[in-house]
């Protein structure tokens, strides 16, 4: 049984695999999490590496490059990775409400319906066969009188993601390059929209839960309607329980018991407070009247205690060193001091470079 918030910060942690047993495959950890977002590159590659045994920074670069991790534009949208055996029925499933809020977007820089046709054509076009980066697909547009300037490329670029024509392929050197969907993704059985709800919900709530159904629709950009037709369509493969006057979804688990303070270093987006509409359950009570109600993302890189956000942190790296900044809210004890420096030891580590790390507690 759910029993209070602090529950529901200790399930999430063990559900999306902080704490407990780490995976052992990047693709994996994609894939339980449906979607992850990362359009912070190197922060999203931390996010997955914190949920990994012995990962390291550049074994995510890998697994993007041999496509088993895709990164594309799904859900409200952003940018997100997401497995290839999942991503053409979320974008079936998501796409035409995130295609419908961004017409307004499309048609301020002169993308009207004709001009979206010509520019999948291109775009079609020149990665037949091909991967190039987004400079190179510019310059193509351009050469086809199609706009770029300002955000008009990345909107082209979004609108052939969301129509599942292309999708990210291997990087060249630093850069990220796009591919054809056709190319990089195998075919997939096709799926009702009620299958694809159902599944939506299942595996958001395995992986997030406990959550409201106002949380997955604000993850999925998908309707409150929608979404509580996918949670009651799983029937009692999920649970449910009142929480301060709000009825919390999830899979059923054991609660998450942590013996010793435990210490995350979260990139800003990672999934354990972006994932859900409303954050005030990850907020230490010591700490909330200095971050407002908790419904907010702290500013930069998340550090949280047993789940709760305590503070902020920072990264600069250099060529043989990272130095790791945290600024604390509350003053920490000796073992939270201790859970702290061993987290920074773990993103030195998946970085692959000699740790700096400096504290101070924010007055």
């Amino acid at each position: 049984m759910l029993k209070d918030r602090h529950d529901i910060v200790r399930r999430r942690l063990r559900n999306q695999r902080l704490v407990g047993k780490p995976f052992t495959r990047a693709a994996d950890v994609v894939a339980h999490h449906l979607a992850m977002q990362s359009q912070d590159y190197g922060g999203a590659k931390w996010a997955v590496g914190q949920r990994l045994s012995g990962a390291r920074d550049a074994d995510i670069d890998a697994e993007l490059d041999a496509g088993r991790i895709l990164r594309t534009h799904v859900l409200r949208p952003t940018w997100h990775f997401v497995s290839p055996a999942d991503v053409r029925w979320l974008l079936e499933l998501t796409a035409p409400r995130v295609r419908k809020l961004s017409e307004p977007y499309f048609r301020k820089h002169g993308l009207d319906a004709a001009a979206l046709k010509g520019s999948r054509r291109v775009l079609e076009n020149q990665l037949r066969g091909s991967q190039r980066t987004r400079e190179e697909l510019g310059r193509a547009l351009a050469e086809a009188g199609l706009p770029v300037q300002g955000e008009a490329l990345s909107y082209q670029l979004i609108a052939a993601e969301l129509d599942g024509v292309i999708v990210s392929g291997a990087r060249r050197g630093k850069q990220h390059t796009h591919a054809l969907m056709a190319e990089r993704v195998p075919p997939a059985p096709k799926r009702s929209r009620d299958e694809a709800l159902r599944e939506l919900a299942l595996r958001y709530l395995q992986s997030h839960g406990p959550a409201l159904p106002q949380d997955l629709s604000w993850w999925s950009g998908l309707t409150l309607a929608e979404v509580r037709r996918g949670i009651a369509a799983c029937g009692d493969e999920l649970e449910s329980a009142e929480v301060a006057e709000k009825t919390y979804y999830f899979a059923p688990s054991r609660r998450a018991m942590l013996a010793e303070p435990v210490a995350h270093l979260l990139p800003n987006y990672d999934e354990q407070l972006i994932a859900y509409r409303f954050r005030g359950n990850a907020v230490d009570a010591a700490t909330s009247a200095r971050v407002g109600p908790g419904e907010g993302v702290f500013d930069g890189h998340l550090l949280l205690m047993n789940g709760l956000l305590v503070g902020g942190w920072r990264r600069e790296l250099s060529k043989a060193r990272v130095e790791v900044s945290v600024s604390l809210l509350r003053k920490p004890t000796a073992a939270e001091q201790r859970a702290l420096r061993s987290a920074a030891e773990g993103y030195a580590s998946f970085v692959e470079l000699e740790l700096a790390l400096s504290v101070q507690e924010r007055r």
